[in-house]
């Protein structure tokens, strides 16, 4: 049985999977598999889901404002217990996947064993209160 989902705020779970990432703080919500072998959602379908509401430096607020597109329709779908760490005065604009994976490193990941990789699937950032509103996959190879 897997344990409940809980908040998180642990930054190293962030800069972890995100090196370049300079969070100043984080809520996260990820649900992993329970063992290596062990998993709910059949292979090649992601084994877990990261969700995260990241408070970042200005360094990375702006490399990742410089590669912002437009304003979002809706913000990337978080788990709905980080919804109240969105600030409603915030303003957001979308980074596409790409430059956000690039810009982040997620490339140099330094997770567990080497066989595990990242990424960024969506993210949304306010340049006005420094914030990174984004959804994640990791993948053991």
């Amino acid at each position: 049985m897997p344990d409940p989902l809980t908040v998180q705020t642990s930054l190293d779970s962030v800069t972890s999977r995100m090196p370049a990432m300079g969070a100043t703080g984080t809520h996260l919500v990820m649900q992993e598999r329970v063992k290596k072998n062990e998993s709910r959602l059949p292979e090649p379908d992601r084994p877990y889901w990261f969700h995260a509401v990241i408070e970042v430096d200005q360094a990375t607020s702006r490399a990742l404002g410089d590669a912002a597109t437009t304003a979002p329709d809706l913000l990337p779908p978080i788990h709905p217990d980080l919804h109240q760490y969105v600030p409603q005065e915030c303003t957001f604009v979308t980074v596409p996947e790409s430059d956000a994976n690039r810009i982040l490193d997620t490339e140099n990941a330094d997770l567990v064993g080497g066989s595990e990789r990242f990424t960024v699937d969506e993210l949304a950032l306010s340049t006005d209160c420094n914030l990174v509103v984004m959804v994640g996959t990791g993948h053991y190879s």
